[in-house]
């Protein structure tokens, strides 16, 4: 009983350090709202060409509202109890938090392009801040336990345990390295197609683990029992 009670504690304490952080990001992308809402153009821009030029546009208020509140939405989901396995439940929570990075990142993309007069968005940043979403969302996802609500979600995965393991400890690899490449890209290469190849990394790499959950199990390499990879992040040292 002195274990389990320490193991919740430990669980609640992870819990609250992500929803606090959260919570924080929150409140910085609303202070960042509140600090330039008289220096943005009412509407500002939202949407950009794949050369970075401005071709959509929306309200100043939905704009500089709409991610953090978004971000406030997700520091309350982290709050909400579950009852699903605690390796799953770490693992999403994990992703919260990424995700609401993400947002915050993104928030700060957009403030900072409609202060400037062209209103044109650095595409070399953004593909660095989708490129390390998909990194980190590799490292997660061998962490995850066979479930029907994140991973790769194939016939084959749902149905064997041992495809599931094998296709996600691949994913982290493709994965990882796609969204290298995305996050590298535009270093190396300059103008629209920096941003072609970053996608196309990022697509590759979602799509080469779905082929290899078929390959599994069309040639009955996933039939025999194998043992658990050990996860690519150690998500227990985060609490």
């Amino acid at each position: 009983m002195p274990e389990q009670r320490g193991l919740v504690s430990c669980g609640d304490r992870f819990l609250m350090k992500l929803t606090w952080a959260t919570a924080g990001l929150a409140a910085a992308a609303s202070a960042v709202s509140y600090a330039v809402w008289t220096g943005v153009p009412d509407p500002m821009p939202i949407h950009w060409s794949a050369s970075g030029r401005a071709d959509g546009y929306a309200s100043r208020s939905l704009t500089l509202m709409i991610l953090p509140a978004l971000m406030a939405l997700i520091a309350a989901l982290i709050q909400v109890p579950s009852k699903v396995d605690a390796n799953y439940r770490r693992g999403l929570d994990v992703l919260m938090i990424v995700v609401a990075a993400l947002l915050f990142a993104v928030h700060l993309l957009v403030v900072l392009t409609a202060l400037e007069a062209g209103h044109k968005i650095p595409m070399a940043w953004l593909l660095v801040l989708l490129g390390v979403f998909f990194i980190v969302i590799g490292m997660v996802l061998p962490t995850m336990p066979q479930n029907y609500v994140f991973g790769v979600r194939t016939p084959w995965t749902l149905t064997n345990e041992t495809n599931w393991k094998l296709t996600h400890r691949f994913s982290a690899w493709t994965m990882i390295g796609g969204g290298s490449i995305c996050a590298l890209i535009s270093v190396a290469v300059p103008g629209e197609c920096a941003l072609w190849i970053g996608v196309g990394a990022i697509l590759m790499g979602s799509l080469l683990p779905v082929g290899y959950s078929y390959l599994l199990h069309a040639t009955q390499l996933d039939s025999t029992l194998v043992e658990a990879q050990e996860p690519a992040v150690d998500l227990k040292k985060l609490s």
